[in-house]
């Protein structure tokens, strides 16, 4: 079962699309490769609030979700 990597905003539950900035729906969201890169992005970025979100097309409601500490 592979995961899709989201950055998601914590409080808008937004996800990051790259080309449109954020979206509410992840099917849009960019798909990171690794969760050291999604953390790294929103660091570099200086986003706050965020969580990496591991989706799992098979079953969603297996996502696990990872808050990003500031």
């Amino acid at each position: 079962m592979n995961a899709k990597v989201f950055l998601r905003n914590r409080s808008t539950a937004h996800y990051y699309t790259r080309s449109t900035g954020w979206s509410g729906n992840s099917s849009v969201a960019h798909d990171f490769d690794a969760v050291e890169d999604a953390n790294y992005f929103a660091r570099t970025e200086r986003f706050v609030g965020m969580d990496v979100v591991l989706h799992y097309d098979d079953d969603p409601s297996c996502d696990l979700i990872l808050p990003l500490r500031p």
